[in-house]
């Protein structure tokens, strides 16, 4: 793993139990579910080149090295590199770990065949500058997979802070604790994010409209959550359910 001194982003906080949570992942329904889900895009039979923006703990890196891709994972956060890298060396899975600026990549053009992002484009401080180089380091037809969803545009949106309010009534009824998203640890987290630009747009209209513009085709899948998340995990996203954006280089 090579490693640049760099700000914090205050991911270091959550290195810990990100880790322990994809540790679990990785034994349980979910491991299967996102293998089967990638090959629908990707064919094992040919060893791909992977680029994992924002890898956290490793897990593409994992399920994805298994299958025989070479995979490079990148964060900004140490602590979520080191996690990745003691999860990978458990499972004996070869990949590569850098730390490096999701919107400043130091790769090549056409370097990858595919470019994966889970759960952290929502964070990223300019968006359009890390698409247009995620793009740039495809090669011609590459893919580009973002899996996301629109977490807190609720704070600048007050019918969408409705829908929050309302749904968070009913989750604390059925399952009868504080809700890790929305409110475990809130000033921390929300002070953080708010500051980001893709909370104040809608999405994932933004997103496929942006990538658009940069002249990839863009097809949406909004209901990719079903297909990789527990139902409890469904229903503990309702108010933001996760999106796949596929973007393919022209």
């Amino acid at each position: 793993m090579e490693q640049i001194k760099s700000h914090n982003l205050n991911w270091d906080h959550y290195a810990h139990g990100y880790s322990s949570d994809i540790e679990s992942q990785m034994d349980d329904f979910h491991r299967n579910a996102w293998v089967k889900l990638f090959s629908e895009y990707m064919d094992k039979n040919l060893p791909l080149d992977i680029l994992d923006v924002g890898t956290g703990p490793g897990f593409f890196p994992m399920i994805l090295g298994e299958q025989g891709h070479r995979v490079t994972g990148i964060d900004f956060s140490a602590s979520m590199l080191r996690e990745a890298e003691k999860n990978t060396k458990k499972r004996a899975v070869s990949c590569t770990l850098l730390q490096m600026d999701a919107a400043q990549l130091s790769f090549s053009d056409a370097s990858f065949d595919f470019v994966v992002c889970r759960n952290m484009a929502y964070s990223l401080a300019e968006p359009e500058l890390a698409y247009s180089e995620w793009i740039r380091v495809l090669r011609q037809n590459g893919t580009l997979l973002v899996f996301d969803a629109n977490w807190f545009h609720f704070l600048f949106d007050t019918e969408e802070k409705a829908k929050i309010d309302e749904f968070l009534e009913d989750y604390h009824a059925q399952v009868g604790k504080v809700h890790e998203t929305y409110e475990k640890e809130r000033e921390l987290f929300f002070d953080h994010i708010s500051i980001r630009p893709l909370s104040r747009v809608k999405r994932p209209d933004w997103d496929c409209s942006f990538l658009e513009s940069l002249g990839a085709n863009v097809t949406l899948d909004s209901t990719v959550g079903n297909r990789v998340h527990t139902s409890l995990e469904v229903y503990t996203h309702t108010p933001t359910p996760l999106f796949l954006i596929e973007a393919i280089k022209k």
